[in-house]
């Protein structure tokens, strides 16, 4: 599952592209080992991470690194049992193309086919096709929580999800349009499941995906109250250490829910790679990449998104709810797949699985190997003038995301920062173009004006996806000004009303008498927040709209319900 906590990212690093030898990891050596296991050396003290490696058929290196439950010191093993949030997607999506091959459903019907309570969306109808591909444009139900102030750990379930849903009148974008990573789809795919089976999602996947893999230790959670032996806990860390965030009371199928191990997970690689079900042309159904109405193709097929490691063509997923991570890959020409499933939700364990992917694929090369002229080496770095520097020293905003960074100096180094303690530092390539330090991936920052003279900063993500940011200056409001801003508001669509405050420079967001977020101004009548987007007010104030990536726009109206 995901958010703006959720949105999916596969870290992808470029590099040469080896040659590799036929048996070159089975067995792992005792010098391959040693470099593995100090990937995953944060994790022995606190909540900890299991590892599976897979090649040719067989699990070739299993381990588990520090703490699956800090109240009892329950070390972590490949038998314990983790919640893989969306990587959870591809079990559901196996589900819809077994329901297909029963004849019960088309992947181009529409969905209102199946759902006559969900309103006539005027941006146009949503097919099943894209609800599996994220291409729909529905709004992503678990930021409507989050937008509204509820909390994750309350009682939830798919049906309080469906009718969160059916209220929503418009849609983020035209269906097919664009990729946009939704929840909601999938959701909607296990409710699909259900009413045209008589089985809900648990049930079909157990009855025709895990039971006949022999996955006897996998289910999708249905029940806070049962007791699930070598379960891992979630923690996020705190001041003090670590913190429970397990999300049990909610109940997510379709989207996530999916609990394993990193021994059961093998068996779902495999049959990645070799099917053994009843399901036809799986695996060229699987990867199929969406497409959109004007015929491009977009990295995601069904619940797995293409992509790209050291010059190796690779299928991935992330998870992340809770404090709990995960991360798979699959490397189809090397027969070569990594599991990573953590509790620990300060550690980036997406990143932790490509290091491990970069260590076997590295030891793989032959001697032969030499670099050639495509092959893929850092830029050079030069040195610029603190003069020169200081005039990208300003606040960006990303109108799509609602992001804003701030990039100032510091020791005569440019600063990319997120947040109290998250930046990064920038080095020149050129005179206004730089990369991003210690991040682990490609990331390059170029300053530009745009065509209405804007001052502009580019965020380019592995020279590919690029992300657009204004400079702007923060206004200063008067104690009148400031006071326009506070009152009552409130959402149909949400059925949510919003109390605003004003303290210290900031607007408080209250609801049922509760502050859950903190607005800072941005541009005029516009301010932000690092969890959920941000709101424009109307000239006169007397209304605004919220923007989120995720959930489009929701217009907000002065008064009260």
């Amino acid at each position: 599952m995901k958010t703006i906590i959720y949105r999916l990212f596969i870290g992808v690093i470029l590099f040469f592209g080896p040659t590799f030898s036929q048996g070159q990891w089975a067995p792992i050596s005792n010098d391959l080992a040693e470099q593995l296991d100090a990937i995953f050396e944060e994790y022995q003290e606190n909540p900890g991470c299991a590892l599976g490696v897979f090649h040719k058929g067989k699990i070739v290196y299993q381990k588990g690194y520090g703490y699956a439950n800090l109240d009892h010191d329950v070390r972590v093993t490949p038998q314990t049992i983790f919640e893989t949030a969306s990587i959870s997607k591809q079990f559901t999506a196996a589900c819809i193309l077994h329901l297909e091959d029963q004849g019960k459903i088309s992947l181009d019907d529409p969905i209102q086919q199946y759902f006559p309570e969900l309103p006539r969306y005027k941006e146009g109808e949503i097919s099943i096709r894209q609800l599996l591909h994220h291409t729909s444009g529905l709004r992503d139900y678990l930021i409507l929580l989050q937008v509204m102030g509820k909390d994750w750990d309350m009682k939830y379930d798919n049906d309080q999800g469906f009718a969160l849903l059916s209220k929503q009148q418009t849609l983020c974008f035209t269906p097919g349009a664009k990729y946009g990573y939704s929840n909601s789809g999938y959701l909607l795919l296990a409710e699909i499941i259900e009413r045209q089976s008589g089985k809900d999602l648990a049930q079909y996947a157990q009855e025709f995906l895990f039971e006949p893999l022999g996955m006897t230790h996998t289910f999708i959670h249905q029940n806070a109250k049962k007791v699930v032996k070598n379960r891992a806990i979630g923690y996020v860390p705190t001041a003090d250490g670590f913190a429970k965030e397990h999300y049990l009371n909610f109940i997510s199928e379709g989207d996530g829910g999916v609990q394993t191990n990193v021994v059961d997970f093998f068996k779902w690689s495999e049959n990645l790679q070799n099917n053994q079900l009843p399901i036809k042309n799986f695996r060229a159904r699987m990867l199929a990449r969406g497409r959109l109405n004007n015929g491009d193709s977009i990295p995601y097929a069904l619940g797995l998104e293409h992509a790209e490691h050291m010059g190796h063509s690779l299928y991935a997923h992330n998870g992340m709810w809770g404090g709990n991570r995960s991360m798979f890959l699959q490397f189809p020409k090397e027969d070569l797949s990594i599991i990573t499933l953590s509790n620990n939700g300060e550690q980036n364990v997406w990143q932790k699985a490509y290091q491990v992917a970069s260590v076997l694929l590295e030891a793989a090369r032959t001697s032969t190997h030499s670099a050639s002229a495509s092959d893929y080496s850092p830029p050079k770095t030069i040195v610029l003038s603190p003069k020169k520097l200081s005039r990208y020293c300003k606040d960006y905003f990303d109108f799509d995301s609602g992001l804003s960074r701030r990039i100032y100096l510091k020791n005569d180094t440019l600063q990319y920062h997120r947040g109290p303690g998250n930046e990064s530092p920038l080095w020149p390539i050129s005179e206004n173009e730089f990369i991003m330090g210690n991040v682990g991936t490609d990331l390059r920052i170029t300053f530009e004006s745009n065509a209405t003279e804007e001052e502009i900063m580019l965020v380019k993500v592995n020279l590919g996806t690029t992300y657009q940011h204004v400079a702007y200056e923060k206004p200063k409001y008067s104690p009148g000004d400031w006071e326009s801003f506070t009152g009552s508001f409130y959402s149909p669509e949400l059925n949510t009303q919003y109390e605003i405050n004003h303290r210290d420079g900031l607007l408080e967001l209250s609801t049922d008498g509760e502050v859950f977020a903190r607005w800072s101004p941005a541009m005029k009548n516009t301010f932000r927040d690092d969890h959920f987007g941000y709101i424009t007010f109307d000239p006169q104030r007397n209304g605004f709209i919220l923007t989120e990536e995720s959930v489009g726009k929701l217009q907000f109206t002065r008064g009260k319900i």
